[in-house]
C-alpha cells in the first residue's frame, strides 16, 4: 500500500489505493460507504438470479411457503416457551432458596437476641453493658437481615409464589 518514511517525520501527502479511494495516511481516514443507488442494480441481478435457479417457479413471483415450514415455526415456538418456563422455574426457584437462607439467618438472630436477653437478665453490674453492645449489634444485624427477607419476598412475590410465613 504505502512506504515506510524513515525520515522521521511523517509524508502529509495522503496515499491513495486503487481498490480504496480514501486516504490511508493523513485527513479524515473515515471510509465512505456505497450510495444505495449503486448497489440496486447488483440486489436485483442477485434476486433475478436467485429466481431464475428455482425449479418451476414464475419469473415474477417467489415460490409459497410449505406446510413444513408451519409446523417448523410451531415446533420452533414451543421450544421457546419450554424454554421460558424453565428459566421462570430456575428463578423461582433460586429466589426459595434466598428467601429460606435469610428467613434461617433471621431465625438464628432472633435465638442469639433471645439467648443475650436472659444473659442480661442474669447479668448485673460493669458486664451489663458489655452485653448489650453486643445486643444492639445483633439487633442491626437482623434489622439488615429482616429488610433483605422482605425484598426477597417481594421479589419471589412478583414471579408468582408465596412464602410459607
Amino acid at each position: 500500500m504505502g512506504t515506510r518514511n524513515l525520515g522521521g517525520s511523517r509524508s502529509a501527502a495522503p496515499i491513495f489505493s486503487l481498490d480504496n479511494p480514501v486516504p490511508l495516511m493523513g485527513g479524515n481516514n473515515k471510509r465512505t460507504r456505497p450510495s444505495r443507488e449503486s448497489l440496486q442494480p447488483e440486489a436485483e441481478d442477485t434476486a433475478q438470479n436467485i429466481k431464475s435457479q428455482l425449479p418451476n417457479s414464475n419469473k415474477n413471483e417467489w415460490p409459497e411457503c410449505s406446510q413444513d415450514d408451519d409446523d417448523q415455526d410451531e415446533e420452533l415456538l414451543l421450544v421457546k416457551k419450554a424454554a421460558a418456563g424453565l428459566v421462570q422455574k430456575r428463578r423461582k426457584v433460586a429466589i426459595k432458596t434466598q428467601v429460606k437462607a435469610i428467613d434461617g439467618l433471621c431465625s438464628k438472630y432472633l435465638g442469639k437476641i433471645d439467648d443475650m436477653e436472659r444473659t442480661m437478665s442474669k447479668i448485673a453490674g460493669s458486664n451489663t453493658t458489655k452485653v448489650s453492645r453486643k445486643f444492639t449489634g445483633l439487633g442491626k444485624k437482623l434489622q439488615a437481615k429482616s429488610k433483605e427477607l422482605e425484598t426477597a419476598q417481594s421479589a419471589y412475590q412478583r414471579v408468582g409464589v408465596t412464602t410459607g410465613q
